[in-house]
């Protein structure tokens, strides 16, 4: 184990005072914790009150392996942006402290990566990924009427938000419009007759929306999935594919996400189950690495200190692969729950990694080529 020679701090909203203090993140953070220890990087975990800001010195909380312990640290070398909706008890001291963080030039990353809307735009004028992007417009009764009208059916979101929430699926039927929406307080289903009906119910107020055509999905035990490529920045401040998982949805759900219920599979297993060859596999795989990568470099062009990224990705019947959105919060817990141990491994060590670089102390891109994590 190195001995720690970077400090890492993790900016929280809030921290509760059970067994899981830092919500469904809580077992994530402990194991980047560990994973830190072992490239010599100390994680810790604060909330903007914390911080002295004059004294330099932030009050944080890590793992020892058994229990959370709250020590003092000095300013790190780089913070992880993991502010969650969940944890935020006072937001003007987290606007406040990403300010102060870059006054003081302490790189801040995975903060936020615009609008789902403005990094269409942007993946549109990529030539690696405009094919790739499904036709995508913004939610008006006239856009919905003339999206459903061409393609038949369609998927309604969110601009920003994530984990599924807010998603519906809507299919034009003889006397009207079935719809299904994964929404912010629970799920709902029916048949409306009118457009306005569908937009007014699949709407979420005060949000900006998006239309966009559904992607006829490589069937898999009668459940729509899709694929999560996880990309990071590590020691040498490449762009390099973690690895790639598939998110099977649950029975009757038209979203794919763990969080709306879904599981993760090797996408290898369903891949050659669907009736694939090890050539499609191998092309769709290599397909799949090259769009990630490319909307990796597309948003570190909007987006200052991106570490890391989810890109989700769909396969339709004729094995082609469409890019659906990106990520800055990457569902890593797929990769742990497809059993995919060494990607899992790599996926949680992956931020202290990236620290390292921003703090100097990490790799040249050519040592890092022959370079093994352990």
């Amino acid at each position: 184990m190195a001995k720690p020679d970077v400090f890492l701090g993790v900016l929280v909203g809030r921290r509760n005072a059970n067994r899981r203090p830092y919500h469904e993140q809580t077992t994530f953070f402990r194991r980047l914790i560990n994973e830190g220890k072992d490239i010599g990087v100390s994680v810790f975990i604060f909330a903007p009150y914390q911080v002295h800001w004059k004294r330099r010195k932030i009050r944080g909380w890590t793992w020892t392996g058994s229990r959370w312990v709250q020590k003092v640290y000095p300013f790190p070398h780089a913070v992880y942006d993991r502010v969650s909706p969940r944890m935020i008890s006072d937001w003007r001291g987290i606007v406040a402290a990403r300010r102060l963080f870059a006054k003081k030039r302490i790189p801040l990353f995975n903060t936020r990566i615009g609008s789902k809307w403005k990094l269409h735009k942007a993946f549109a004028k990529n030539p690696v990924l405009a094919d790739a992007l499904p036709h995508t417009r913004i939610l008006t009764t006239a856009t919905l009427a003339a999206m459903i009208r061409q393609y038949g059916e369609v998927y309604i979101k969110p601009a920003s938000g994530g984990q599924g929430k807010g998603v519906s699926w809507v299919k034009k039927v003889k006397g009207g419009y079935i719809y299904r929406k994964n929404g912010l307080r629970g799920r709902r289903s029916g048949k409306v007759q009118s457009i306005a009906a569908v937009r007014s119910i699949c709407r979420v107020p005060g949000r900006v929306m998006l239309v966009q055509q559904a992607i006829h999905i490589l069937p898999y035990q009668n459940r729509v999935f899709d694929v999560r490529a996880l990309v990071q920045r590590r020691e040498d401040g490449q762009w390099a594919l973690t690895g790639m998982v598939a998110r099977l949805g649950a029975k009757h759900r038209k979203v794919s996400n763990i969080h709306a219920g879904g599981r993760a599979v090797p996408l290898d297993a369903i891949l050659v189950e669907s009736g694939a060859s090890p050539d499609q596999v191998e092309a769709v795989k290599e397909r799949i690495r090259a769009i990630a990568l490319a909307a990796a470099e597309t948003v570190a062009q909007t987006a200052r200190h991106v570490g890391e990224l989810g890109i989700d990705v769909a396969i339709d019947t004729d094995y082609r692969c469409w890019l659906i959105e990106a990520n800055s919060r990457t569902g890593r817990i797929s990769f742990h729950r497809a059993g995919l141990v060494e990607e899992a491994k790599l996926a949680d060590q992956g931020p202290a990694a990236y620290a390292r670089f921003l703090a100097g102390k990490g790799l040249s891109p050519a040592s890092a080529r022959g370079h093994t994590m352990t």
